[in-house]
């Protein structure tokens, strides 16, 4: 076994239930926190629009 395989071995069975799970739940949260901002960014824009 060369060394690119261990890792990759490695990596397939200690990734998704070390690092992916938590990564995965993080980036959700901040992908719903950013479509959240995105929206508010837009009501924003739309009363300024409104305003002026």
């Amino acid at each position: 076994m060369n060394i690119d395989s261990i890792i990759s071995h490695c990596l397939s069975d200690a990734f998704p239930q070390l690092l992916l799970h938590p990564f995965l739940i993080a980036w959700m949260k901040i992908g719903a926190l950013r479509r959240r901002l995105n929206l508010y960014n837009k009501r924003l824009v739309k009363l300024l629009v409104d305003l002026t």
